[in-house]
Formats: structure tokens, sequence, C-alpha cells
């Protein structure tokens, strides 16, 4: 995480402000099991339609399911669509 990144965190701690309103900082947002929202992405790194992982500031994101397809992406933000059976985040170290 860059300096800048780190300093912003503890400024809206400081604030008590929702660490989602960062910039930069992933969003994932799940609606139902059939479409999933990742804000703040850095591509895609796998895709069929069992598995897509994309590639954020956190780690990786894999999403599984059935008949997945990327709705829409675009430098920032990315829609995938399908039967999602799970989504997990494999964090950096």
């Amino acid at each position: 995480m860059s300096r800048q990144n780190e300093i912003m965190k503890r400024t809206a701690r400081a604030f008590k402000t929702p660490d989602d309103l960062l910039p930069g900082v992933p969003l994932l947002e799940l609606y139902g099991n059939c479409r999933v929202l990742i804000e703040n992405h850095h591509g895609v790194t796998g895709y069929s339609c069992c598995e897509i992982s994309v590639c954020t500031d956190l780690g990786t994101y894999f999403i599984n399911g059935n008949q997945l397809e990327i709705a829409s992406m675009t430098k920032h933000r990315l829609v995938v669509r399908g039967a999602v059976e799970s989504v997990i985040l494999r964090c950096r170290r």
C-alpha cells in the first residue's frame, strides 16, 4: 500500500469516515446470486464460464459459478453476471 493511501486511511479513521469512501480502496457488491460489482480493480487475471479472477490492491477475488460473463468493464469498474456460487478473496502477503 502506498504511503499516500496509508495517510488517507489514518485520516479517515481519525474523522470516523468509512473506508469505502477512500479513493483506490476496492469495493465489492453482491446482488443476490446473479451479479457482482467490483470497483477499483486492476484487471481480470483469469476468465472462464465457471471462474473469473480479478486483481485488486487487497489481493485477488475469485468469482465462482456457472454461465459467468463480464457484463461491463471500465478502468475502475467491473460487473460480472451469471449464477454466482462463491466469491473468495486471496489476500496479498
